[in-house]
């Protein structure tokens, strides 16, 4: 037999490349070994996520452990906002695909933009991931990653994670190992929708619907599947006091952005609460508010204020509303709680900035003590302004409904500014939530109209302008 002789340097070749096969199968087998035994401690180790702020490491917390306990591959979860449920679910479907490729995650929402949020999770995850076992990514967009990486012989397989639009017809033409269902309860058309996008599913695949709870209840395939156990579905919930980030401070800020049904159905701390929670028949709604740019130069302005001098229960508001040529615009929004002193602080630099011809307008309390707090104002705090009382009369609700008529017929505008969504979520919750900053608008609303149906001048303050102008 002849022997096959090599050159050292070609034998040191070979020798190396079987180093290295041997070093990454044994990396891949180390990897695969890890998630498959223990996917939350692979990614309490290891795993990154991306939150608004920053991107921070995966935090392992209580009720992640129990849903992993849990899981039958066919879950459905009701949960609160903000806890993190769709990012758990994520990693845990990414990561068993990256283990034991190939394999497709599929992520559906009644919106891609929504799907391709969670899209951005996966990337974070994989992208982070030690360099020995980061994948090769193969294509990244918004709302795709596919990504390549070893099988258990060592052949390069490549995987992906995709968003999916809310369309009857969008799931039709997808296979996938895994399926996220992501605020299933909002998905309209939802029994067509359903029907597509479960049907991509392999037959050993695992679905995730998940969502906080709909509006529509039962009347959803969503609610359907939770209210009917015997549809197969283990049971899980997330909780708005799952989290230690959810503190008192988060709350308060949450219930007072929320409308009364909103929040208990959004934030819930059990499931009975989202269940439970009562769909309101709102006086308002967020979309009669455009935002808009500017104002018209000449606009009739006056400054508005409903008072509330106490650190708890109602809150002090000063609207700035403008009306030019039957279109209402609510410039600007003051919003605080405080002691008498606060308030009147914040009236007197407001009104520094509106400058001296700005009309003002001070809700008058009944009695001598609500004429007390005027005068006080017009011979005291702010001498050399124009201060007045409004003795207001009915009950709130009725003198909002001017705002409404007016709001819904489209003639409100909001100026763009940091108050204008504490100012919408404020709006929805009339008349069954805190109404101060509406209540103060509606106020501004009908003094323009008093004076507009008088022989009286008011005064025009815009775009450092000031004026009188008699509206007839």
């Amino acid at each position: 037999m002849n022997a096959i002789l090599m050159a050292p340097a070609e034998a040191n070749a070979i020798a190396v490349v079987a180093i290295q096969s041997v070093k990454a199968a044994r990396e891949k087998e180390s990897l695969t070994r890890m998630i498959l035994d223990d996917p939350l401690g692979f990614l309490g180790q290891y795993g990154q996520v991306r939150t608004q702020k920053a991107i921070e490491p995966f935090q392992v917390l209580p009720w992640h452990l129990e849903a992993f306990a849990r899981t039958t591959g066919r879950d459905i979860v009701l949960k609160s906002r903000d806890v993190g449920s769709s990012t758990f679910w994520v990693a845990l479907r990414v990561l068993d695909v990256l283990a034991d490729p190939p394999g497709d995650v599929l992520v559906a929402a009644d919106r891609k933009k929504n799907a391709s949020n969670l899209i951005s999770y996966a990337r974070t995850l994989l992208t982070r991931l030690p360099s020995e076992w980061r994948p090769r990514i193969v294509k990244d967009n918004v709302g795709e990653v596919r990504f390549e990486c070893e099988d258990a012989y060592g052949v390069m397989q490549e995987s992906s994670i995709e968003a999916i639009p809310g369309s009857p017809d969008s799931g039709r033409s997808y296979r996938c190992r895994h399926l996220i269902c992501t605020e299933m309860g909002f998905w309209k058309k939802d029994d067509d929708y359903w029907n597509a996008v479960s049907g991509a599913v392999s037959a050993e695949g695992t679905i995730v619907c998940e969502s906080t709870w709909p509006k529509l209840g039962t009347k959803t395939v969503y609610g359907q599947f939770w209210d009917n156990p015997e549809k197969g579905y283990t049971h899980h919930f997330v909780g708005r006091l799952a989290v230690p980030w959810h503190t008192p401070e988060w709350e308060e800020r949450r219930r007072r952005d929320s409308t009364l049904g909103g929040f208990p159905r959004e934030y819930p701390a059990t499931p009975d609460e989202a269940i439970k929670a009562p769909v309101e028949a709102a006086l308002f709604h967020r979309e009669w508010f455009p935002i808009v740019d500017e104002v018209p130069a000449g606009a009739l302005v006056v400054r508005y204020w409903d008072m509330a001098a106490s650190l708890s229960g109602d809150w002090t508001a000063g609207a700035l509303v403008a009306m030019s040529k039957g279109v209402w615009y609510i410039c600007d929004m003051q919003h605080m709680r405080g002691d008498p002193g606060a308030v009147e602080a914040r009236i007197k630099q407001t009104a520094v900035l509106d400058g001296r011809g700005m009309p003002i307008y001070i809700e008058q309390e009944p009695g001598a003590s609500g004429l007390t707090v005027i005068y006080h104002y017009q011979r005291t705090a702010l001498v050399g302004y124009s201060v007045m009382g409004d003795r207001v009369t009915g009950n709130k609700y009725e003198r909002m409904v001017p705002l409404a008529v007016s709001a819904k017929a489209g003639n409100v505008r909001l100026l763009r500014g940091p108050w204008n969504s504490a100012f919408l979520g404020e709006a929805e919750m009339v008349p069954t939530g805190y109404d101060d900053q509406i209540d103060a608008a509606a106020g501004a609303m009908a003094r323009i109209m008093d004076a507009l149906d008088s022989s009286a001048s008011i005064s025009v303050f815009h775009e450092d302008v000031e004026h009188q102008i008699s509206p007839f």
